[in-house]
């Protein structure tokens, strides 16, 4: 008799899809750690240039002798230049994952605030920056979900989205719009919003401080009550649009039907 999985087929793909992106953004990390940390790059692109001659020299002496011990020498050689590919190839999902949530963040929230703070500053509203934040972080929240066609359609618009038709990138814009589909969004907006609000709280709680400030802890939920309020308030028309029919007919019939007519 087969015995069931105790781990659900799910839970074994979303477990491998974390995996994947962990993994991937350890490694884009990592590259952004050690091009930002190299101070002498002489000294690189003289290991790349010894690099690059060796292999050449390796594979001429392999070309023209055919021996066993170059052969076995040039597939060394061969060995950083696989497990840097491989690590590349790795990364890719990750950074277009990221690539897209930093576009989203950056027309979704960055924007309006930016626009905000302009506003004020012309017409001298008088504007304190967490009121902004609190309008951005709604106005982004609720955009990001309910007009998401419009923002992929900017974001895709943003290079290197932008850029060519081969399979690879196509394949990048395809995942990003995915990863900015409104059921995805909405759900990672609620989980950031769960985790800032319950450290929020629990820091409020234990210690009587804040997070960041008072005025910005405030700002965020504010805008997290905004942005359930507003989707709730989407769902909810939904039933009122089937409805909308027999509205009509009952407005028309009292428009026209006068005690006469009976």
């Amino acid at each position: 008799m087969k015995r069931e999985s105790i781990i659900s087929e799910r839970t074994k793909l979303i477990s491998l899809i974390l995996i994947i992106l962990v993994l991937g953004g350890l490694i884009f990390y990592g590259f952004i750690a050690i091009f930002t940390h190299i101070q002498n790059w002489r000294w690189i692109v003289g290991v790349f240039l010894l690099y690059f001659l060796l292999f050449e020299g390796v594979c001429f002496i392999n070309k023209r002798f055919k021996s066993k011990s170059t052969q076995v020498v040039k597939q060394i050689l061969l060995f950083p230049v696989i497990a840097l590919k491989f690590m590349l190839d790795i990364a890719k999902p990750a950074v277009y994952v990221l690539m897209s949530l930093f576009y989203m963040i950056l027309v979704g929230f960055a924007v309006p605030f930016s626009i905000l703070t302009g506003l004020n500053l012309l017409f001298n509203w008088s504007l304190n920056s967490e009121t902004m934040l609190f309008i951005a972080f709604a106005l982004g929240s609720i955009l990001s979900v309910h007009l998401s066609k419009i923002m992929q359609s900017l974001i895709c618009k943003i290079p290197p989205l932008n850029q060519g038709e081969h399979k690879f990138q196509l394949l990048g814009r395809d995942l990003a719009k995915y990863i900015l589909h409104p059921r995805n969004l909405s759900f990672l907006f609620f989980l950031l919003y769960f985790i800032y609000l319950s450290v929020s709280g629990f820091i409020q709680l234990q210690y009587n401080g804040f997070l960041i400030s008072k005025e910005i802890d405030a700002a965020i939920l504010r805008a997290f009550l905004v942005f359930i309020a507003c989707t709730n308030m989407i769902s909810k028309s939904r039933e009122v649009d089937i409805q909308a029919k027999d509205l009509l007919k009952r407005m028309l019939c009292l428009m026209f039907v006068h005690d006469e007519d009976a």
